[in-house]
């Protein structure tokens, strides 16, 4: 899958789970500090991830998702 795919699939997703406008979303924005993404919503981002690019995404991996860029990568290590 190509990147921008990617990038804007895990934009959209995470849009609309925090109401906002993907289009100004920042990729290497802290989702945490910038978005006030709460972890049952870091939940939901990684389930529809999971279910949406067909991939297991395990704690440690989890707890290391600070950023969509994040996200983006790690679909994409997984992808391979």
């Amino acid at each position: 899958m190509e990147t921008a795919n990617v990038e804007e699939i895990v934009s959209q997703r995470f849009a609309e789970i925090m109401n906002l406008n993907p289009d100004e979303l920042n990729l290497d924005a802290d989702l945490f500090a910038e978005y006030g993404l709460t972890s049952v919503n870091a939940l939901k981002l990684i389930s529809q991830v999971e279910v949406e690019f067909d991939i297991d995404i395990d704690e440690d991996e989890a707890r290391n998702i600070h950023k969509l860029n994040d996200v983006i990568e790690l679909i994409k290590n997984k992808s391979t």
